[in-house]
């Protein structure tokens, strides 16, 4: 059996008022309008702010995470003295500047002496917040301090890589592997060529839920590496009639940050707000959608 989960789970709200917002005015109904689902939505604005207190691994870790995010990413200097997403009342300061932002992902960062080095990662979905993660940094090495930033290649799609027991034991693995995906995949495409792939993001989640974030750069060789040489001649091996074709080396350079967490509270939505999230708009004359009838047969 899955053993329980020591993170406390606190109740999302209901997605009833989603159905009760009304315009009465032209100018409410566009502005209602622009906040609609669509077919194709923009990529998605975090915005990164700071708590009532913080420290240095903090400030070092949001400026990373803003790195890896640009230019879909917004960091806010300052400190905000409520901003505490898990208290009760203690969102108004994140709803408030992910809505001038017009943003849909949120991190901050506090630092107590029960919490310290805190870290809450979130999505905000129809003014409210969907869910949210905390995550006590207990590890941290910064870009700076790999001196390998130079590497990499502004607003690159990276390869995301989830591994550990955490996410076949944990009771939340899909929701909490979905909030993290969706923070760092970046933009979303059509069709992707594997010649431009050059950054490796690996999320390891133990079962002591500690939760591991490398990042890496990625660079094909002309020489192939020996298990790629080998995995080559088993297969020509078996095939009746090989055809030779190289296949390219892999190095791996890593760039940061390097950080571990400890996995603390966590708060996710219920089924009806996932499933009014996660719901498009028909396409006009796509499949489904209905047909006018004329006054002609």
């Amino acid at each position: 059996p899955t053993p329980p989960s020591p993170m406390a789970t606190h109740p999302a709200p209901s997605v009833d008022r989603l159905s009760a917002r009304r315009a009465t005015t032209r100018r409410g109904k566009l502005h209602l309008l622009s906040r609609a689902s669509r077919l194709h939505e923009p990529p998605k604005t975090s915005v990164l702010l700071h708590g009532p207190t913080s420290s240095a691994i903090l400030k070092g870790l949001l400026a990373d995470l803003h790195m890896l995010r640009k230019p879909d990413s917004l960091l806010l200097s300052r400190k905000h003295k409520e901003c505490r997403p898990f208290e009760p009342a203690g969102d108004t300061t994140v709803l408030k500047e992910c809505g001038k932002a017009d943003a849909a992902l949120f991190v901050t960062g506090g630092h107590t002496k029960k919490r310290p080095h805190n870290l809450i990662l979130g999505r905000i979905f129809d003014g409210n917040i969907l869910d949210m993660v905390e995550l006590g940094v207990t590890e941290y090495t910064g870009v700076a301090e790999l001196k390998n930033i130079k590497l990499l290649a502004s607003a690159s799609r990276p390869c995301i890589i989830f591994s550990g027991d955490g996410f076949l034991q944990h009771e939340n693995a899909e929701p909490l592997k979905n909030l993290l995906l969706d923070f760092f995949r970046g933009h979303e495409v059509a069709t992707f060529d594997l010649a431009l792939l050059n950054r490796v993001i690996t999320l390891d989640l133990s079962s002591t839920n500690t939760l591991t974030l490398r990042h890496y750069h990625l660079s094909l060789t002309s020489a192939p590496s020996p298990a790629a040489a080998s995995a080559a001649s088993a297969t020509a091996a078996l095939t009746p009639t090989p055809t030779p074709r190289p296949i390219p080396g892999a190095k791996l350079t890593e760039v940061g940050p390097r950080v571990a967490f400890a996995v603390r509270r966590e708060r996710f939505a219920n089924v009806e707000m996932y499933r009014a999230a996660r719901r498009r708009p028909r396409e006009r004359g796509g499949e489904g959608a209905k047909k006018r009838k004329g006054n002609a047969e």
